[in-house]
């Protein structure tokens, strides 16, 4: 019995289809992958969020450093919020165990979002590693909650995904250290834009989202995340 085989149009056919078929899917394959790890940047700050009320229930409704001042007021060898103890151009360095709210967590995979893996970081002892995605808002830094006012506290940022450069980067993105600047027409602390062109944030009244980075910028720069009126303020982060 004669056998014919594929000839040579029939099989470039073939490859043609599978690359278009390859073309079309592959980026739908990418996008469920990112939303993969935007649900769960969005996890980490839920379970964030529940970790700082906790600690406000433990600790007189008052906010975890943000800066390195005031620290004589916490337990021996313990850092700021994300577990900093000390400018890094000072010889500072960041253990997430030490951080304030870590022991209500006890998880320290939940500080990085997962787009953050091939990101370089520079305030850790390995730089191939990036442990640290969030930052908090310097404006909150040992502040006592139930003594500010908002202009709304559904929009007040508590926690961000905080855009960086590369290592030694001074470019406008610059490099995440856990603390975010608030400051209108702020240059150097960013969203990060890694999310669709938008990021997650943590707000005060402890639900998380994603928002585009333009509305961030915009409600940055109105003052939305400012409070109103500060009582207890113990640390100075500039």
């Amino acid at each position: 019995m004669n056998r014919r085989g594929f000839t040579l149009i029939e099989l470039l056919v073939v490859i043609a289809i599978i690359a278009i078929l390859a073309a079309i899917l592959f980026p739908v394959f990418a996008t469920a992958k990112e939303h993969a790890r935007q649900s769960q940047c969005l996890s980490n700050l839920r379970q964030l969020g529940t970790a700082f009320h906790q600690y406000l229930d433990d600790n007189n409704g008052i906010m975890p450093a943000v800066g390195w001042v005031g620290f004589n007021e916490t337990p021996s060898g313990t850092g700021n919020w994300c577990g900093c103890t000390a400018p890094f151009d000072q010889g500072g360095s960041l253990l997430l165990q030490r951080s304030q709210v870590f022991p209500y967590v006890r998880n320290s995979k939940i500080f990085a979002c997962p787009s953050d893996r091939s990101q370089i970081g520079k305030y850790i002892l390995d730089p191939a590693k990036i442990q640290l995605s969030y930052s908090m808002n310097e404006q909150l830094c040992r502040v006592k909650k139930d003594a500010c006012t908002f202009k709304r506290e559904t929009k007040m940022l508590l926690l961000i995904h905080e855009s960086r450069g590369s290592q030694n980067s001074t470019s406008p993105k610059g490099i995440n250290d856990g603390i975010f600047m608030v400051t209108p027409g702020h240059q150097q602390d960013l969203p990060n834009d890694v999310h669709y062109e938008g990021s997650t944030v943590l707000l005060l009244d402890g639900h998380a989202k994603w928002m585009h980075f333009k509305q961030m910028i915009t409600e940055r720069d109105s003052g939305m995340w400012y409070p109103v009126y500060k009582a207890v303020t113990v640390c100075d982060h500039k």
